[in-house]
């Protein structure tokens, strides 16, 4: 089957290792091609033994919003790759909806796996929200080729709820991950360190993990590993400097060894305004790590009750660094809820299953 992929970016982040991982389960059942709208590959390097996987570049007039030359272009080059099936992933991708509304539209699948900062904790962006209602509308589905699928409940209730689109085109399946790649020994002994992984955007929110982190670093020794990278670096680097806890904080960027990075972890954190169902949380979780996180998207769902009370809103830096303290001084609450969170891990969000899942929707689509 040949599979074209569009993302507005190929940089390393959580769509773009899910894909990783389903290309490499895949095999040789696939061709894949890929379209970055930013011009970015460098998550090319999560494909290395994938056995037909190739760019496909088409050249993107950025305007904010619709363009009438970009969606002539973007269905010339469904015409090009003319694939059995069109992936796109989330906002940045949405002309080519309009760009597949041909004589003879393709089977097309749009994953949508969250927000940016303008769209987070309830806020609402009505020139989004009516170009999805319109855009995802029956009128522009392809004749009912148009599907949907989502990692969160919440996301599958925005799809049916303010997006109108029936229930029989979304689907929801959760992320997975590898779980013995996480069983790694950890490092030898080290300071308390407090880690997250993850791109480095406003929504995010690492600045208010720094602030949590000052505070915790004047009552005790530690540290704060912040894996990834982004457009906030410079100014994270800033403010770790201006609180004065550069020396304590390590910024390593972008890395391809997360089970490595997490195992130097002795807890998650989590600070994001927005999310929906985090790759990070579900790798840390798999990697034996209490995470301490804000309230936001499924966390409640993804996380086992028992760890609760390691969930906080989004403002409360005084509970969160309270908790952080409390688990620095307690090894056995650590492994306690850490191990509560790898046997959720291992019931719940296992790649196997996300794989077969996603096969058989792909396959259907297909077929249709």
């Amino acid at each position: 089957m040949r599979l074209h992929w569009v993302f507005s970016t190929f940089a390393i982040g959580g769509p773009q290792r899910r894909f990783a991982a389903l290309a490499h389960a895949m095999g040789e059942e696939a061709e894949h091609f890929i379209t970055a709208m930013d011009g970015c590959y460098t998550a090319e390097s999560l494909l290395d033994g994938v056995p037909s996987c190739q760019r496909h570049e088409v050249e993107v007039q950025k305007t904010g919003f619709i363009s009438p030359g970009n969606v002539k272009r973007f269905r010339a080059s469904l015409n090009e790759v003319d694939a059995d099936l069109l992936l796109t992933s989330n906002w940045g991708t949405i002309e080519w909806t309009l760009a597949n509304t041909r004589a003879k539209p393709m089977p097309h699948l749009h994953f949508e796996d969250g927000f940016g900062p303008d769209e987070a904790l309830g806020k609402w962006n009505w020139k989004r929200d009516l170009a999805r209602r319109f855009l995802f509308s029956r009128i522009f589905s392809g004749r009912g080729r148009l599907h949907f699928v989502c990692p969160s409940h919440l996301l599958l209730d925005r799809f049916m709820s303010d997006w109108e689109v029936g229930e029989h085109r979304v689907h929801l399946i959760p992320n997975g991950v590898e779980l013995e790649a996480f069983r790694l020994p950890p490092p030898p002994s080290r300071p308390f360190t407090i880690g997250t992984v993850g791109a480095m955007r406003a929504e995010k929110r690492f600045d208010r993990l720094i602030e949590v982190f000052a505070r915790l670093r004047a009552q005790l020794d530690a540290k704060l590993l912040i894996v990834g990278d982004g457009p906030e670096r410079a100014s994270l680097e800033e403010l770790a400097a201006k609180m004065g806890v550069t020396d304590s904080i390590e910024f390593p960027g972008m890395r391809e060894d997360i089970p490595a990075q997490l195992a130097k972890m002795d807890v998650f954190a989590l600070t994001s305004d927005t999310e929906q169902m985090p790759i990070s949380l579900v790798e840390a979780m798999a990697a034996s790590l209490p995470a301490v996180t804000t309230d936001v998207g499924d966390i409640r769902l993804i996380l086992p009750s028992e760890c609760y009370w390691l969930i906080h809103g989004t403002e409360d830096i005084d509970a969160m660094t309270g908790t952080l303290l409390r688990l620095a001084k307690d090894e056995n609450l650590r492994h306690q809820m850490g191990a509560a969170n790898r046997l959720r891990a291992e019931a719940s969000y296992g790649l196997d299953g996300m794989v077969d899942a996603y096969r058989k929707l792909i396959t259907s689509l297909i077929k249709k």
